[in-house]
Parts: structure tokens; sequence; C-alpha cells
């Protein structure tokens, strides 16, 4: 097979990308409709790999593959009587890893010092998020151990997996974390004696940021030019930093308000 694969840039469209691999209107067309039930690949996110695979003897083509997650794989495959369409799960070959580290600035710059895949801080924060506010909580000398999952394809390193058990020391005080999977309804992490470590409210509605402004009843206002009461907490996080509710509720609006 002859594979033309490409990682979606800002700007791309499915069509374009497409055309760029010389696929036929009518198989663009016929795609489209067979995906659409499954995936539309009229959505499609910028840094996801989509491949399209043509059969060599007769470069026609025979299958495409659009990655919708790191865990789902869009397969859009040609059949006797058009194109056919499902999600597949996305196979990785699973390493079990042990890493540790004592706590000396942030987490993240931790994970860093001790040559760990970065993306574990987001995930370790968020085993122990009802637990420790990583913001604020904090302390030099805290320490954690962790066992965990590394995912490969092809033999090479993509991504951690799941953290399947940790420790995390903070001010003197340790917490255990399990993960325990049975069924959907049951799918999280525990302590040694089976009860979760789920609570009612979590430490913080934000993985990693900082306190842009505190509550306090003087506060300089960039906006009015005013020293003012500021009865709130502000948060600052980078563009694209997941938000979350403190505890489980209804959306009732999301959008732009009162110019927040």
């Amino acid at each position: 097979h002859r594979v033309v694969e490409y990682r979606v840039q800002a700007g791309d469209t499915f069509g374009r990308l497409a055309e760029t691999a010389d696929v036929t209107s009518a198989d663009l067309q016929a795609m489209l409709t067979a995906a659409a039930p499954a995936h539309s690949l009229a959505e499609i996110t910028v840094g996801r790999p989509l491949r399209f695979i043509f059969t060599t003897a007769t470069d026609e083509l025979k299958a495409v593959e659009y990655e919708i997650s790191s865990e789902t794989m869009l397969v859009v495959q040609r059949q006797a009587d058009g194109f056919n369409a499902q999600r597949q799960p996305i196979t990785y070959e699973v390493r079990l890893v042990e890493g540790s580290g004592v706590i000396t600035a942030s987490l993240y710059e931790t994970m860093l010092g001790q040559n760990l895949d970065e993306r574990l801080a987001i995930s370790l924060s968020e085993v122990f998020a009802w637990q420790i506010d990583f913001a604020v909580d904090l302390r030099q000398g805290d320490t954690f151990r962790m066992l965990y999952e590394q995912r490969y394809r092809d033999g090479e390193y993509v991504m951690p997996g799941k953290i399947l058990k940790a420790v995390f020391t903070n001010a003197g005080t340790s917490s255990t974390a399990y993960r325990f999977t049975a069924g959907d309804e049951v799918d999280g992490y525990y302590d040694a004696e089976g009860r979760s470590l789920q609570r009612i409210f979590l430490k913080s509605p934000l993985t990693y940021r900082h306190i842009s402004s505190g509550y306090t009843g003087k506060r300089w206002d960039p906006i009015s030019k005013k020293v003012s009461a500021h009865y709130a907490i502000d948060y600052a996080a980078a563009m694209g930093t997941p938000t979350v509710a403190v505890g489980e509720g209804t959306v009732t609006q999301a959008g732009w308000n009162s110019g927040y």
C-alpha cells in the first residue's frame, strides 16, 4: 500500500487534504457521507494524524484513518458497495514503569528534573485533586511515588498512560491511591481501605495556574484604575487549560458574560 500521511495544521480541512492527496471528488463525497454517523470528517483537529491509504497496483483509495483522540481512531474503508466507517480503539504496547521525585519548586518542574514526561504532572494532580491544591499546598520536600503505564506504538514511546498506584506526601501527610476499574460506573482511584478518593468538592478548578488576584479589601483594579475591594480569588491559566467545576452540577450557561 501507499500511505499519504498528514498532521492537521491550522486552517486545514479534510477536503483540502484529500485533494492534495489526489483523492477523487467522488471518493471524497462518498467518504464524508459514510463517516458522518461515526465522526464528521468536517471536524478535524489541529495536531491529529490523518492517513490516506492507496492500493499500490491500481492507486485506488483503499482507506482513510483519522485519529479522533489518543484513544480512538476513525477508519473509513472501501467495500464492494462503497465506503464503511467505524470507530476503533487505538492499540498500544503498554509497559509498567515506576517514577518518583522530591518537590523543589512545582510538580511540573520536578517531573522535568526527574526526566519524567511532564504530562504525568497533570495526571498525578488529577488523582489527588480532592486532597491537594497543587498551586498553594505544595511544600519543598514533599515526595511522590507512582506506578504508571508508558504507551508505545511501533516500538516508539508516545505518551504516558494510566497511573495505577501513587503515593503523595504533602506537609508530612501521605495519601495513597489505587486505580480500580469494574465497568463504567466503577472507574477511579481508591485508598487502601477501598474508599473513593473523590469528595464532594475539588481543591481547585484548574490544574496548573497561579492566583492573579487574591481576596482583599483593597486592590488596585487594572481595569478601573482605582483601589477597590476584591472579594474573590482570580485564577490565571494559559489558553486551552481545562477548567472544571469544583463539584457536580448542571451547566446553566457557557460563554462570555459581563466582560469575563
